[in-house]
C-alpha cells in the first residue's frame, strides 16, 4: 500500500527560546501550550494565537501537565509537585 505524503510547515508559536525545550502539552480549553526549558529550570505557558508567554522559574522541571483542580503538576529532579500558578 502506498502512503500519501504531505508537506508540513513548522512555525514558532512565540518569541521564547530554550536551551532544551521539552514536554509540550496543549491545553485547548485555555488556548495555551505549557512546556519546560529543562536546561534553565523554567516552565512556560504560551498563549495561542497571541504568542504571549508567561514564564515561571522552578529550579528543576522536566515536564508539566494540567491538574484536574486547575493547578499544574510538574516533574523535576526526583519530585512531583502540584503548583497553583497565577
Amino acid at each position: 500500500m502506498t502512503g500519501v505524503r504531505m508537506a508540513a510547515v513548522a512555525e514558532p508559536v512565540g518569541d521564547v527560546t530554550a536551551l532544551l525545550g521539552e514536554g509540550p502539552y496543549w491545553v485547548p480549553e485555555a488556548s495555551f501550550l505549557i512546556w519546560a526549558d529543562i536546561g534553565r529550570g523554567l516552565l512556560h505557558r504560551t498563549y495561542i494565537p497571541s504568542g504571549d508567554t508567561v514564564t515561571h522559574d522552578l529550579g528543576e522541571v522536566s515536564a508539566a501537565f494540567p491538574a484536574l483542580d486547575g493547578g499544574i503538576l510538574t516533574a523535576g529532579g526526583s519530585r512531583l509537585t502540584l503548583r497553583a500558578l497565577a
